[in-house]
């Protein structure tokens, strides 16, 4: 059964591989250094989900704020797609920011 945590820096590799496949992998956002800067900055602003081994099979990104909140970088890996990876995550997000008292939060969706 898989879970949901914050990412940590360990988790890169594998987040890295969930983007390529998903095709949203930019190199310059999606860099180590950017995403240990964002978890520094902002704990629990990545999140990802891990099946039984502790393997990351899904990761999403929040940007909170008292303007507009974000969710985006929504991505599961190949062969756990299809299987509720998605809404595990998308429910511990929202959940998240509705904590932190977020009324409005927009989703970033690319067109594949």
């Amino acid at each position: 059964m898989a879970k949901v945590r914050n990412y940590i820096d360990a988790d890169y590799e594998e987040v890295k591989v969930n983007l390529i496949e998903a095709d949203m992998f930019n190199p310059l956002l999606d860099s180590r250094e950017n995403l240990r800067r964002k978890i520094e900055t902002n704990p629990g602003s990545i999140l990802v989900a891990t099946n039984e081994t502790d393997r990351v099979i899904g990761n999403i990104y929040l940007i909170e704020d008292f303007f507009n909140s974000f969710i985006f970088r929504l991505a599961v890996r190949e062969t756990h797609r299809w299987k509720g990876i998605s809404n595990l995550l998308m429910d511990e997000a929202e959940n998240r920011l509705k904590e932190l008292g977020v009324k409005r939060v927009s989703i970033l969706v690319r067109e594949s």
